[in-house]
């Protein structure tokens, strides 16, 4: 029996490394993480990642500013001519996409980072899972970068959240590890309702 082949392309390799070790630990290892440095990558080579004859492919992309123009993008270069996928929604999808084989297209899966309904990114997702546990200590992480004067911040305020995980992972048992590892260490808790949803987004699309 063939083996099937199973791909996820995703923006960057922050997200291969908490994705990766988030399905690990759920016992989910048999999939292979393609970082495609960015949304423009994974839209330019799309068409060469549908034609490689994989069985089951997922994308990951963050909604960063804009979850509608971001979906739209996909949307129209998946429903082109050029790939061909039919019975694409107009907007993401709770608890992420999922559409079975269409021809010789693969089983697809979407999902936009966060939560599929609202502006953000991997970081987002990660400040997801901290636990009741840690709150306390997320909550000083937020307050000590908000009270950096506005003269001194040297970061964008798209990187606010950004900034708040990499405070909070310096004060963890060994300080300043990546979000990645971070995973697998448990300073973030891998079975929230957020974590467990992608889970089973995953697990839809390729079991």
């Amino acid at each position: 029996m063939a083996i099937q082949k199973k791909v996820l392309l995703v923006e960057g390799i922050n997200d291969k490394h908490v994705i990766r070790n988030l399905l690990r630990i759920h016992e989910i290892e048999d999939i292979e993480i393609r970082d495609k440095e960015g949304i423009s990558n994974i839209l330019a080579t799309l068409k060469t990642e549908v034609d490689a004859n994989e069985d089951f492919l997922g994308i990951v992309v963050d909604a960063n500013s804009s979850i509608d123009s971001r979906w739209q993008s996909l949307h129209d270069r998946l429903k082109s001519k050029e790939i061909g996928f039919d019975g694409l929604p107009i907007a993401p999808v709770d608890g992420g996409l999922v559409i079975d084989r269409q021809g010789f297209l693969p089983k697809l899966g979407i999902w936009v980072m966060p939560i599929n309904e609202l502006f953000g990114k991997i970081e987002d997702f990660v400040r997801l899972l901290v636990s009741e546990e840690r709150e306390a200590l997320w909550q000083i992480a937020e307050h000590a970068v908000g009270d950096i004067p506005s003269d001194q911040r040297l970061f964008s305020e798209k990187d606010n959240v950004k900034a708040q995980i990499h405070t909070f992972l310096a004060w963890q048992d060994e300080p300043g590890r990546p979000m990645g590892e971070s995973i697998t260490r448990r300073y973030f808790q891998t079975d929230t309702p957020v974590a467990l949803k992608f889970v089973e987004w995953a697990r839809r699309l390729y079991y």
